[in-house]
């Protein structure tokens, strides 16, 4: 069974893939790839860490 999930979350992205991300116009769709990790040693808190995007739309 095909499900559609959506989820909000904070990101970080550094160097060049900040620099891309940056000029990139609000509200285009991407596809982002990276990982997730603590936000700090000791937080709950999540956070995507963008290593890769190619626009989508």
């Amino acid at each position: 069974m095909a499900r559609k999930v959506e989820l909000e979350m904070d990101g970080l992205a550094v160097a060049d893939i900040a620099k891309a991300l940056s000029g990139i116009e609000s509200g285009t769709q991407v596809s982002l790839e990276g990982f997730l990790a603590r936000k700090g040693a000791k937080s709950r808190e999540i956070v995507f860490h963008a290593t890769h995007f190619e626009l989508t739309g």
